[in-house]
């Protein structure tokens, strides 16, 4: 009984933080309707995961209904750009909001299970090995620390500056729950980070004592299988809804952008320029968090040639070129329901598109704008040689 309280004392402890973050990530995941359960290796009935579901999906369909029963969902009457894009914006929020409550919940309960006590296995593991934090916590502090605040205080700015006239339930709602996404992804990567760090100094430093090194090359080769299959798990998981998340977020980006060069008043190009920031700032954030631990997982590939340079025996000589070998097929790359890899070129690639399609929008409306002037002159025209008709 007492070695069982120090096993967990010594896997739970202080020194754990971002462990004990992503188990309340998930925890609190589960209040939000986008997890069925906890991260426990015992399997529970996912009754009040799938009961807030339902609440939702209730608050949802019955805001809509009466929005479009009351008329009070009345898009300004701008061009055909900003009409086309209001309806699109509130088809996809709808989409991603029933997609996030019932996708996870509902039909992954099959994954959810096998990645929890993977995620356990590789911290017990891992915890064999006198593991030992980094002192990092702030980053994973900062990083959601930043993301919340900023989608907050965009709020609070948009209720002051348009005296609470502007709610926009359906994409505030929709941003919460795609930050919720983003934030598992921000725990989990950071979680894998520190591990990966780690690994990376216990090798090096096994190797200069020059301690039971086949074994510890062995010890290393064993975290990292476990370890790919956790990231293998929650790409199987999440990818999909992370890729329409992105999807989301750039369709948010390109809305506000047309709301802002086609408003001319000064209140609400400053609420349209302001409102892009959640997206950008939450984008970043998940985009670089991934991209970072990909780099660490992989740091460990240099780490091997290098010290298979400076080492005279044979056989370890082997070992370590095998588990460079086999780190490459087990790096950590988060995927987006396989479309494409999630790591610092997609950041480039998302504000590439984002710049194109800004230059199609600007060109669009300036045709627009155009015909609308040559229509005008034309009736213009039309009315005086009337009105001289007339006259005459």
């Amino acid at each position: 009984m007492v070695r069982k309280i120090m096993d967990k004392t010594k896997v739970f402890g202080p020194r754990h933080v971002d462990f004990k973050v992503l188990k309340l990530v998930f925890k609190l995941g589960k209040l939000f309707g986008t997890a069925p359960f906890p991260m426990e290796t015992v399997k529970k009935k996912p009754i009040l995961g799938k009961v807030i579901s339902l609440a939702v999906i209730g608050v949802i369909i019955s805001y809509n209904y009466f929005t479009i029963q009351k008329q009070i969902v009345i898009f300004p009457l701008y061009h055909t750009t900003i009409t086309a894009m209001s309806w699109l914006i509130t088809l996809t929020d709808i989409v991603l909001l029933f997609y996030c409550v019932t996708f996870l919940t509902f039909f992954r309960n099959d994954v959810w299970m096998p990645l929890f006590k993977k995620i356990h296995k590789l911290e017990d593991t891992i915890n064999h090995y006198d593991y030992f934090q980094t002192g990092k916590e702030f980053i994973l502090f900062f990083k959601l620390g930043l993301m919340y605040s900023t989608f907050i205080g965009i709020n609070f700015a948009r209720y002051y500056i348009t005296s609470i006239r502007i709610i926009r339930v359906n994409s505030t709602i929709s941003q919460f729950y795609t930050i919720i996404i983003f934030t598992y992804y921000i725990s989990l990567t950071n979680w894998m980070k520190n591990r990966y760090d780690f690994l990376d100094q216990y090798l090096t430093n096994s190797m200069s004592k020059q301690q039971k090194s086949v074994e510890v090359i062995e010890r290393v080769m064993e975290v990292y299988k476990l370890a790919d299959s956790v990231v293998e798990e929650f790409n199987k998981l999440c990818g999909g809804i992370v890729s329409y998340c992105i999807c989301v977020s750039v369709l948010h980006l390109l809305y506000y952008f047309s709301f802002a060069i086609d408003n001319n008043n000064s209140e609400a190009k400053i609420l349209n320029y302001l409102e892009p920031l959640v997206q950008i700032v939450s984008l970043t954030v998940m985009i670089m968090s991934c991209d970072s631990t990909e780099k660490s997982g992989q740091k460990i590939i240099k780490t091997c040639f290098h010290l298979h340079d400076h080492v005279e025996n044979f056989t370890v000589k082997e070992k370590l070129l095998m588990l460079a070998n086999y780190v490459k097929q087990w790096k950590p790359v988060f995927s987006a329901a396989g479309f494409y890899d999630i790591h610092q070129t997609t950041l480039s690639s998302i504000f590439s598109a984002f710049i194109t399609y800004s230059v199609i929008i600007i060109q669009f409306n300036m045709v627009l704008v155009d015909e609308n002037t040559n229509s005008t002159d034309a009736t213009t025209t039309a009315v005086n040689l009337l009105e001289k008709t007339t006259s005459s």
